[in-house]
């Protein structure tokens, strides 16, 4: 017996338009979902201090000091204390810019090389903060850092 081949055999093609039409709607997709992050302007590294008689190993390092603040907080959270190192200023965020400006910055009025370091109570109003951050920015200190309450326990 003989089998016959007819024509209606159905050819099996790929259809390449519509593979193309969905990749280049993937490529548009990603390109327009895909957001680039700016680039930091500075990266703050905190080296260990120098320790004491010890002289940097090149000459044209400035080694200075963080000048530390403490934040003293009530206990509904307002600002009832404002201390720079071992000197009390009081609960007053514009005497902490003229102490600053009379210790720190100094007659010239700049403060490049001067670093602050806040110690704030956990529990000071946020508010309180931003006033003491703007004092320390008015006496032109712009190298703020602030401590880790959860690394005080």
């Amino acid at each position: 017996m003989k089998i016959r081949k007819t024509g209606d055999a159905t050819k099996v093609e790929l259809q390449m338009t519509p593979m193309i039409d969905v990749v280049f709607q993937l490529l548009v997709f990603f390109l327009f979902s895909f957001k680039i992050v700016p680039v930091e302007g500075e990266v703050a590294v905190n080296m260990p201090p120098v320790l004491a008689g010890a002289k940097p190993k090149t000459d044209d390092i400035d080694v200075t000091e963080k000048v530390k603040i403490k934040l003293s907080a009530s206990e509904d959270g307002a600002l009832v204390g404002i201390r720079v190192g071992d000197n009390d200023i009081g609960e007053n965020p514009p005497a902490l810019t003229q102490f600053l400006r009379d210790t720190v910055v100094g007659p010239t009025g700049k403060a490049d090389d001067s670093e602050v370091e806040i110690d704030a109570d956990r529990h000071l109003l946020y508010h309180f903060v931003i006033r003491v951050t703007n004092a320390i920015q008015r006496a032109g200190i712009n190298k703020i850092n602030f401590t880790d309450p959860l690394a005080k326990g």
